[in-house]
């Protein structure tokens, strides 16, 4: 447990990081809070093993810009970046040079971004055991030597875009911005006296990461990406904050049980129900052509899975698959459809009007 001095320095810098996020941005009172426990929590980081990263993503011209100012002033060991202006290997030696602090990108959905080696740096960061690169560098006298680069730390990205990887979202602290017109802003100074004071005494601040004790209704995953904010508040007593952030938390565990139910295993069943739904909203069971799966996975996501891969994933998720003139077919069942669908999560208004009936017929049988 930290010393009361130590919490009431960090509540301290609460309260100043979230007046200045409101002369400067449009956030919400909740939005506030969440990126100036998340600026303080980066003073945990060399002793931290995981970090998310936070994500401030809406419009231009809705404070994206000053947000990642207010953060860079006070995270721990902060540096800023701008993607245009990089190469993919100078980025990476940039995160390196960040080791165990704090990286904030402008613009983060430009330049090169587009690279799939872009959002696996970044998802590689959010892990001290995955954030390790190895390359080869000249040795001087002709030959190569193999260099391994660490770069675990905090990630703050200014985006407009969500990210095309949906693992990244798991990892990540979302803030969005909106338009606030008629509200006067105050530019972030980096002069103002408070600034500079808080500044100087943040300069070689560090502390143990909290530990959570309450418990909240969120996938664990969920959990654990908002956890250094989370104990940082409950040290601190923020009650109201605790008690605001659940719905949040329940947001984000609906988001993360969509994205998992747009997985390999998942678009086979979506791509399944899509075949198997008649012009009413009734399913109409029949064999399924691994063709007919494939043309309505791509169509729908763009996933270029193969029919052997289809096929794969339909006996994992339990359903049978023969020859049938010629061509391979699933044969799903009405109960095989609806265990499907729970294991990866996806449910809409026909499968949940499928499991009722399901469910009538089996208390039918009981009676019966």
């Amino acid at each position: 447990m930290e010393s009361t001095e130590t919490i009431e320095a960090i509540k301290g810098a609460v309260d100043l990081i979230v007046l200045l996020l409101d002369m400067s941005t449009g956030l919400t009172p909740i939005a506030r809070k969440i990126v100036a426990y998340y600026t303080l929590a980066t003073h945990s980081l060399p002793k931290t093993n995981t970090f998310p990263l936070l994500v401030l993503i809406g419009p231009m011209g809705t404070g994206k810009s000053q947000t990642t100012r207010v953060v860079k002033a006070f995270a721990y060991r902060s540096r800023a970046l701008a993607l245009r202006a990089m190469s993919p290997p100078a980025f990476r030696d940039e995160l390196a040079e960040c080791h165990n602090g704090t990286v904030s990108l402008e613009e983060s959905d430009k330049g090169w971004s587009d690279s799939p080696n872009y959002e696996n740096l970044l998802s590689d960061r959010y892990n001290r055991d995955s954030a390790r690169i190895f390359i080869k560098v000249p040795d001087g006298g002709g030959g190569w030597n193999t260099v391994e680069k660490v770069f675990y730390g905090a990630t703050v990205l200014h985006r407009r875009l969500k990210f095309k990887d949906a693992a990244i979202e798991g990892r990540s602290i979302t803030v969005n911005f909106k338009p606030v017109h008629g509200k006067r802003y105050k530019d972030f100074s980096e002069i103002d006296p408070a600034v500079v004071d808080l500044r100087k005494r943040l300069q070689t601040f560090t502390f143990d990461p909290p530990e959570l004790v309450r418990s909240f209704d969120a996938a664990g995953r969920i959990l654990n990406t908002f956890t250094p904010i989370l104990a940082l508040a409950e040290m601190c007593g923020d009650e109201e904050f605790l008690a605001q952030v659940d719905a949040a938390l329940a947001t984000k565990t609906e988001q993360l049980k969509e994205d998992q139910s747009i997985e390999p295993d998942g678009l086979v069943v979506r791509a399944l129900v899509e075949q198997l739904s008649g012009p009413g909203g009734d399913f109409k069971f029949r064999n399924v052509r691994m063709k007919d799966l494939k043309a309505s996975i791509f169509a729908n996501f763009g996933a270029p899975l193969e029919p052997r891969q289809i096929a794969a994933l339909a006996r994992e998720l339990g359903f049978q698959t023969k020859e049938s003139h010629g061509f391979t077919v699933v044969v799903p069942t009405p109960p095989s459809l609806v265990v499907a669908c729970e294991r990866v999560g996806y449910e809409d208004e026909e499968i949940a009007k499928l499991r009722k009936h399901l469910q009538e017929k089996s208390a039918d049988r009981v009676r019966g």
